[in-house]
Formats: C-alpha cells, structure tokens, sequence
C-alpha cells in the first residue's frame, strides 16, 4: 500500500474544500466549473486511496465483517456531521464555513504521521 497517494489525496482534497472559498471573491460559470472539476477529481482520488487503504487493513479472514465497519466508521462524519452544516453557515458565512471545512482536515492529515508507528506503513513527504 502506497501511503505517500493517502498523503497526497488528502492534501490535494484539503485545498479542494479551499478552494471553493474563491467562489465568494470571484464567481462565474468557469471558476464554478473548475472547482467542481477539483473537487471531484480529488475526491475520487481520495476516496480510491481510502478504499484500498481500508481493503489493506483488513484480515483476509474476515473481510465482510471488517471492511463493513471500516467503511462505516469511515462515512460516521459525513452522514451524522452533515446534518448541522446547514445551522453552522447560518451563524457564518459560506466562505467561512468552508475555510473551516479545510482546517478540519488538517488534524486528520496530521494522524497519517502516527500511522507510521503500524507495521508495514510508510508516509514521507
């Protein structure tokens, strides 16, 4: 497993969610299609990493059973968190709330620094 791509994807969907703060200074058809365009792309590609992440972490003995929790426990923030986003951007403003989002990111980018402490794991930069 090629930790260095989990890095990378999560990096690049980091400033993604950045990056449609730029739609507040400077909103036309093409930069709402280039970030949508980044935003999916680097999704996808995060969301690739983290299947197979998950698909290495799991025993080959128990592979239903683990990588249905792993992948519950990967989708807990996005169902159960998304319900109060829409509370949250009205107590702020959409930039702020998604300059926020990306800040949020930065802690779980930080915990690939303690995965090196597994077995088998590397993430340089």
């Amino acid at each position: 497993m090629c930790s260095n791509k989990i890095w990378i994807f999560g990096v690049l969907q980091c400033f993604s969610t950045a990056f449609i703060c730029s739609l507040t200074f400077h909103a036309t058809k093409l930069t709402l299609t280039q970030v949508v365009a980044f935003e999916d792309l680097s999704s996808g590609m995060g969301t690739a990493a983290m299947i197979a992440f998950m698909a290495w972490l799991t025993n080959t003995r128990f592979t239903a059973t683990q990588y249905a929790l792993f992948s519950s426990l990967a989708s807990f923030g996005r169902t159960f968190i998304s319900g109060f986003s829409g509370k949250m951007v009205e107590h702020t403003s959409y930039f702020q709330f998604f300059l926020l989002c990306a800040l949020l990111a930065i802690p779980g980018l930080l915990l690939l620094f303690k995965m090196k402490k597994i077995e088998g794991i590397e993430i340089s930069i």
